[in-house]
C-alpha cells in the first residue's frame, strides 16, 4: 500500500510540474523587447526566447512582439505595452485550465485557440480599471494609465467585460463590437457596433506581428539570391546529348601528329559519310607462301 501512495504521490507531482512548465515563445521580436523572467532575470528578449508564468514583457517605442504559448494561444503586443503573465496553467489529466494576464499599459490582441468555460477552466486579461474573459477567441484589449481607460474590440467570438470585484453582471461584447470603461464608472459602456473601416484598421494594426512574421521569412532571401531571380537560367541539355559546337570545341584540343597536319574540323551541316579506300590486293606470289604457313613481316617504313 506504501508503494501505491508513492507512485500516486509521484504522479501528482509531475502533473502540478507538467502545468506549471507551460511556455511561451517568441516568434516575432521587432525593436526594443524587454523580459523580466523569475527564471531568468531581465534579458533582451529574441526570436525563440521563452517566457514562463510569473514573466513580465514589455515594449519600447516603434516595439512589438509576438508569443506562441505552448498550448496554442497568441499574445500580439503592441507598442508601448507592458504584459505580465500571472497564471498560465493547462492540466491534461484534469482538463484544468487557467490563464490570466495583466496588462499595465498599452495593447495586446489575444487569439485565444483553448475553450474555456469560466468556471472550471478560465482565461482572462485584467487592467486596472476591468476583467475581460473569454471562452475562446479574438479580440483586443488596450488600457491607458493616463486616462485610465481600457477598451475591448472583438474580432471573433464574444468577450465577456466586467470591473474589478464587482458582482454585477458582465456586458458581452460581440464580433464588430466595442466597449470600455473608465474608473469610477459603475458599469461598462454598453457594447456598440463598430464601422467598417475602424474595425479592419483596429483588426490589421493588432495584427501587425503576424504581418512582420510573414516579413522576416521573405527578408531571409539574400540580395544575390533576388538578383539571380532575375536571370532567366538557360535549360538544361538532356543528359548524354551533346551538340555541333562541343565536338568542334573538343576537336579544336586534339594534338597535331609530329610529322603530318592535324585532323580536320568537322564541317558544319549534316554528318558526311565518308569511305575508306579499299586496301591493295595481295600478291599471288605470297598467297602460296600463307597458305604454307609462311611467315610475313612487315616493316614500316619511314
Amino acid at each position: 500500500m506504501k508503494h501505491v501512495l508513492i507512485v500516486l504521490f509521484l504522479l501528482a507531482s509531475q502533473s502540478k510540474t507538467f502545468a506549471e512548465e507551460l511556455h511561451g515563445i517568441f516568434m516575432v521580436v521587432k525593436g526594443d523587447v524587454e523580459v523580466e523572467s523569475k527564471k531568468t532575470g531581465k534579458y533582451k528578449a529574441k526570436v525563440a526566447s521563452k517566457v514562463y508564468a510569473g514573466d513580465v514583457v514589455s515594449t519600447g517605442a516603434d516595439s512589438r512582439a509576438k508569443i506562441v504559448m505552448s498550448d496554442r494561444n497568441v499574445f500580439n503586443i503592441s507598442t508601448d505595452s507592458k504584459m505580465t503573465i500571472n497564471k498560465y496553467e493547462n492540466d491534461s489529466t484534469t482538463g484544468v485550465k487557467n490563464v490570466e494576464i495583466d496588462l499595465s499599459k498599452g495593447k495586446v490582441r489575444s487569439n485565444v485557440e483553448q475553450k474555456y468555460d469560466g468556471e472550471k477552466s478560465q482565461f482572462m486579461i485584467k487592467t486596472p480599471t476591468a476583467v475581460a474573459g473569454v471562452r475562446g477567441t479574438q479580440f483586443l484589449t488596450s488600457f491607458d494609465p493616463a486616462t485610465r481607460r481600457t477598451e475591448i474590440v472583438t474580432f471573433k467570438g464574444a468577450v465577456a467585460l466586467s470591473l474589478p470585484g464587482s458582482s454585477a453582471p458582465p456586458v458581452i461584447v460581440k464580433k464588430g463590437e466595442t466597449s470600455s470603461v473608465t474608473q469610477g464608472q459603475s458599469a461598462p459602456e454598453k457594447p456598440k457596433q463598430m464601422k467598417k473601416e475602424d474595425l479592419d484598421s483596429a483588426n490589421k494594426g493588432s495584427n501587425s506581428a503576424k504581418n512582420e512574421d510573414k516579413k522576416e521569412a521573405g527578408d531571409s532571401r539574400s540580395p544575390a539570391s533576388e538578383s539571380k531571380k532575375d536571370v532567366k537560367a538557360e535549360p538544361a541539355k538532356p543528359e548524354g546529348m551533346v551538340d555541333r559546337a562541343d565536338i568542334a570545341a573538343d576537336l579544336k584540343n586534339v594534338p597535331k601528329s609530329l610529322d603530318g597536319p592535324g585532323l580536320p574540323l568537322m564541317p558544319a551541316g549534316p554528318p558526311q559519310v565518308i569511305k575508306q579506300p579499299e586496301p591493295p590486293p595481295i600478291p599471288k606470289d605470297l598467297i602460296p607462301g600463307i597458305n604454307l604457313k609462311t611467315k610475313v613481316i612487315i616493316v614500316p617504313t619511314r
